[in-house]
């Protein structure tokens, strides 16, 4: 093989590899075990963004003996092809991706809720080369297994402390009956600087005229001496709203119960969002509109914050001022800046491997060429960097040069 179009050959097996690593968003850790009624969220690659092309990604939920893995998807936006053969999302009943599957999604409409029949769940998501949508955010919870015992929850709650920019919480038992004569207390905090948004995704709460069996109170600060904003149960117009804000970055939620009539309580979806910036039910539900810019961690700002000489994203990703050229055509900023990174990256690799090849094909001639100098940089980019897998194959066909 001419020694030209072997070495085309070693800049193409190096060049995939790079994007491989570069590209795939998938978590690196993905076998969870969950205690009795503890939760995890869970959500495909780059949430709220939109996900990536080729992505592979395998999440497995386990509890202990006697437990099942309760499984509920909350949003849920993956391209849409009868058969669902493009993108979609699998569910297995066990660990494996051998076992009994319970279904293949795809499209807008939210999968239905699951429980396993042993004590493992595992959902692998599969995106395909071509478009990609928005994901699916969902939770999984440890429960004791189904039964006429397990129905009415006897579970007693406490004090709940609830922190960061997104994410699910559920009341004490979920999805079974919370507890009779309870006082179930739930503190939402978000960082300075942010105010906290909830939507209900799930309301079960004993319905009556004016709340005052079963009810969900919710204060604008830490405890229930702060303001409070609705006190609301099932029924009667009492129901939340869609979407509930604080005025800073506080929330307290209390879930009380009477003697009787219990029923499954909530499941709330909460986000941050900077003080002084408009909210969108849109922004809360769906991400970012076409008309906001979306910052790298996910937050939306309007069109005139950005390049103002101010991180109103709190991760500067705002201030990369080249890319509000690329979000007026586009509507994705966040999508330009990893396209920039990752092609300038690619020729950086490109030029320097090429550089490389010409300055030792001047000083080595005949048969046998082993580029000593590439081997020595791949052999540090192992070191430091960890791309072993890298570092084997080129070896492998330098070797054979």
């Amino acid at each position: 093989m001419d020694t030209s179009l072997k070495f085309a050959l070693l800049i193409s097996v190096l060049l995939a590899i790079f994007i491989h690593v570069v590209v795939s968003d998938c978590p690196p850790e993905t076998d969870h075990y969950l205690e009795s009624y503890e939760s995890f969220v869970f959500h495909s690659p780059r949430w709220p963004r939109r996900y990536q092309a080729d992505e592979h990604c395998t999440y497995h939920m386990g509890t202990h003996q006697g437990n099942r893995i309760y499984l509920e998807f909350i949003k849920f936006k993956v391209e849409f092809q009868p058969g669902c053969a493009y993108d979609h999302v699998e569910v297995f009943d066990g660990a494996f991706l051998t076992n009994t599957s319970l279904g293949l999604f795809c499209g807008h409409a939210i999968p239905p809720r699951f429980v396993s029949s042993e004590e493992d769940v595992l959902v692998q998501f599969i995106s395909d080369g071509a478009y990609n949508d928005k994901g699916f955010l969902a939770i999984a919870v440890s429960i004791p297994e189904p039964n006429n015992n397990t129905m009415n929850n006897d579970t007693q709650c406490e004090d709940t402390m609830i922190s960061g920019e997104e994410g699910l919480f559920t009341s004490t038992g979920y999805p079974y009956k919370y507890s009779p004569n309870q006082q179930c207390k739930y503190n939402v905090a978000s960082p300075q600087g942010t105010i906290l948004q909830i939507n209900f995704k799930t309301f079960d709460i004993e319905p009556s005229t004016s709340c005052h069996f079963d009810y969900v109170a919710v204060y604008d600060g830490n405890s229930s001496s702060d303001p409070l904003i609705g006190k609301y149960c099932n029924g009667h117009n009492n129901q939340p709203p869609s979407i509930i804000e604080s005025s800073h970055n506080r929330l307290h939620i209390e879930l009380v119960s009477d003697e009787s009539k219990e029923t499954s309580g909530f499941l709330i979806f909460y986000a941050t969002q900077a003080i002084g910036l408009s909210v969108d039910e849109d922004d809360l539900d769906d991400g970012c509109k076409d008309t906001k810019f979306s910052c790298l961690n996910g937050r939306c700002i309007h069109l005139d914050l950005i390049c103002d000489g101010v991180d109103d994203c709190e991760d500067n990703s705002d201030e990369f001022c080249f890319q509000a050229v690329t979000l007026m055509s586009s509507g994705d900023a966040g999508l330009a800046v990893f396209i920039g990174c990752f092609v300038g990256a690619a020729v950086i690799v490109i030029v320097a491997i090429i550089l490389i090849y010409c300055k030792f094909k001047k000083s080595n001639s005949g048969a046998g060429i082993h580029y000593p100098a590439l081997s020595s940089i791949l052999s540090h980019s192992r070191k430091e960097h960890g791309i072993a897998l890298t570092y084997v194959t080129a070896r492998k066909i330098t070797d054979n040069l």
